[in-house]
């Protein structure tokens, strides 16, 4: 997954700062780290589709 994609998700508020990534150092130019654990949970939620989505008419 590229880091434009990651920063997109983390604007659109899919990722919360503190809770799925962290500035490496106090600045706002240092780098992200993410928590991929945390990530791949949230990402998950957001694409899971219930079922009477799934259900034909």
């Amino acid at each position: 997954m590229s880091e434009k994609t990651l920063g997109r998700w983390r604007k659109a508020g899919l990722f919360r700062a503190g809770v799925h990534w962290r500035r490496k150092f106090p600045s706002s130019n240092s780098p992200v780290l993410y928590h991929l654990e945390r990530c791949n949970e949230a990402m998950n939620e957001a694409t899971a589709r219930t079922p009477h989505l799934l259900e034909k008419n």
